[in-house]
């Protein structure tokens, strides 16, 4: 029989954090928390990386939850800030060769002739559904539009790639350019990342990067528990053919999926130095303004022990760039 799940009020929560064995000093600060943060979110948000056996370590306080959530939160405002401007150069790139190559009407570069006809049913029922869900941004039974789209289509012959893509999900426009011949793909790789060499393996890897971006991305938009979370590409392994990035992998002994992935395919990915330069200095200041506060020196050490990543990322970073 599934458990049924009831309301708890504050100070009820408060006394199940005793229970969990959880360091309080304060209890109405406890409750403040829980108030203003969730249970959800400072609890089972972070049970894995502190929790044994359904209690806390003996060092974990409710305090110490407050701050780490708020470093944690602060990290993702970072990576999704500078995540925006990887989906912007990434859909100005891939309309600039669809429209050179395809053409600036909707009816001529959305043909399906344009892209791979996949063998397989599923890759086949994959490229239907995408050109569908695209089509719907311009030409749905609602008449419903997003800006700019709602524009063109009210007031111009035609909506082209730069302007259309800008409703098209990001999911969407990563499927379309899964789809693209390998000489439009090429082209992309050659906009978005002119560092990376032209193979088809480079074009996956763009693709992967694309994913684990979006993926983590929304994670964060949707509040949902990040620090935890896996985007189903095992990255590390994606990146050993890239020699710039080798310096950034080099000394990570977990291989599995995590959300240092993101940082690792943003800095692939934003090719423009002073936005790459920009992120890695918001996160640097992010964890100088936490290490800061009294008897948080080992925050930043704990936060790279869960996901997998370097403690001397910022010297690394200086060191390749």
């Amino acid at each position: 029989m599934k458990e049924y799940k009831k309301f708890i009020p504050f100070d009820k929560q408060v006394a199940l954090l005793h229970d969990k064995k959880l360091v309080v000093h304060d209890d109405s600060f406890a409750e403040h928390v829980l108030s203003s943060m969730s249970y959800y979110d400072i609890v089972n948000g972070y049970k894995e990386c502190f929790m044994k056996n359904e209690e806390y370590r003996h060092d974990i306080s409710i305090e110490y939850l407050y701050t780490f959530y708020h470093f944690d939160r602060s990290i993702q405002n970072s990576l999704f800030q500078y995540s925006t401007y990887v989906e912007n150069f990434f859909k100005t790139a891939l309309s600039y060769v669809i429209a050179k190559d395809f053409g600036d009407h909707q009816d001529d570069y959305l043909k399906r002739k344009n892209f791979i006809q996949p063998n397989q049913k599923n890759r086949k029922n994959k490229l239907n559904k995408t050109l569908k869900n695209i089509h719907k941004v311009y030409d749905n039974q609602d008449n419903w539009y997003d800006e700019p789209t709602r524009h063109y289509k009210y007031t111009k012959d035609n909506i082209p790639p730069w302007i259309l893509l800008k409703n098209v999900t990001f999911s969407n426009t990563i499927d379309l350019y899964s789809f693209l011949k390998s000489e439009q793909k090429k082209q992309v790789l050659h906009i978005l990342c002119p560092s990376l060499t032209d193979s088809d393996y480079m074009y996956e890897l763009v693709k992967n990067s694309l994913t684990v971006v979006r993926k983590y991305r929304n994670v964060v938009a949707h509040n949902l528990k990040f620090i935890t979370s896996t985007s189903g590409v095992n990255y590390i392994k994606v990146l050993k053919n890239i020699p710039f990035m080798e310096p950034f992998i080099r000394d990570v002994k977990s291989k599995k999926d995590t959300p240092y992935s993101m940082l690792l395919a943003m800095t692939v990915l934003l090719k423009d130095p002073f936005l790459r330069d920009q992120l890695y200095a918001s996160l640097e200041s992010t964890v100088l303004q936490f290490v800061m506060q009294p008897n948080q020196e080992n925050l930043f050490d704990e936060y790279c022990k869960i996901i997998g990543m370097p403690t001397n990322i910022f010297d690394i970073y200086h060191e390749v760039f």
